[in-house]
């Protein structure tokens, strides 16, 4: 027995081989959150009166600019077409005023860096009697420092110029919306397929029945573009999200069905909501579906 115990310990141990394969590991992250548009423009309008005639239908695929319905305005709204042009003509004066100012400031710049060259030469230059010689010394310095500050305010005031420009170009735009709002032709805003039409020929549109800021809602126009879709994504897995990675997303409304897509934007600046910290991660969809409308709660 002992013989045959010792001679057990001294065999050789049995190994097993197997192939070496590459495969793949898949880390997942969980968020929810919800689908903030699937490029539907609802169509509006400030303009009161009554609807004299639609052109369009349910279902129908239009193109942007095309002509929608239109709309007999009352006094009220031809009264407001007026002001709303006349905001708009300001408005243009004010973009015109802008750029004329970054021309004027742009001349500036060039007159005080030539005034700088010449009072540097000044002063680099003859210095004339010894008698004087401190006192025309020193002007010289403060002549030449005094363009040396001209100079950098005039380029500071040249630095804002584009700012003003801007601005005045955003109030043209604003002003230029508001006088679409006014016009009684109301026409497409961007491409797309018209759906839910709430006017009909004859209706009176009045601001009591205003239902949006834009003015009375008339239908709404989905267009082609990707839906997209904001999930809030906790601290400990914002780490691993970076753009362009594939995402997989449920709706709660559709239960049966799975859309894919791919993160667009990644907020790394996050906020914190009684204590939990959440980063907003912007996801656009692969494909739409007729189902989906703006707000409905989803998981990525």
């Amino acid at each position: 027995m002992v013989w045959r115990s010792l001679r057990g310990k001294n065999q050789e141990p049995t190994y097993t081989t197997a192939t070496v394969e590459r495969g793949t590991i898949v880390a997942t992250v969980s968020a929810s959150g919800n689908l903030l548009q699937t490029n539907t423009f609802t169509v509006t309008t400030s303009v009161t009166g009554v609807v004299k005639d639609i052109f369009v239908q349910d279902g129908e695929v239009v193109e942007k600019g095309q002509k929608l319905l239109e709309i007999e305005p009352d006094q009220s709204s031809k009264e407001s077409q007026v002001k709303a042009w006349t905001s708009y003509l300001t408005a243009k004066d004010a973009v015109a005023s802008a750029n004329q100012n970054k021309l004027t400031l742009e001349k500036g710049v060039r007159d005080a860096e030539s005034k700088l060259i010449d009072t540097q030469e000044d002063f680099n230059g003859d210095w004339g009697s010894t008698e004087f010689w401190d006192a025309e010394r020193r002007k010289r310095w403060e002549d030449l420092k005094s363009a040396e500050i001209s100079l950098e305010i005039a380029k500071q005031k040249y630095a804002q110029a584009d700012e003003a420009i801007t601005k005045a170009q955003s109030g043209l735009d604003s002003a230029w919306l508001s006088y679409q709002q006014t016009l009684s032709t109301v026409t497409a805003p961007q491409a797309g397929k018209v759906s839910g039409i709430l006017v009909a020929p004859g209706m009176v549109l009045s601001s009591a029945i205003s239902e949006t800021s834009g003015g009375q809602k008339l239908m709404t126009i989905a267009g082609e573009a990707k839906p997209l879709l904001s999930v809030a994504v906790n601290e400990i897995d914002i780490g691993k999200i970076v753009t362009n990675q594939r995402a997989t997303v449920t709706f709660n409304s559709l239960a049966d069905k799975t859309f894919t897509g791919k993160v667009v934007g990644v907020d790394r600046t996050g906020s914190s909501t009684q204590g939990v910290v959440s980063y907003p991660v912007l996801i656009q969809l692969d494909t739409g579906a007729e189902q989906l409308f703006p707000n409905m709660s989803a998981t990525a």
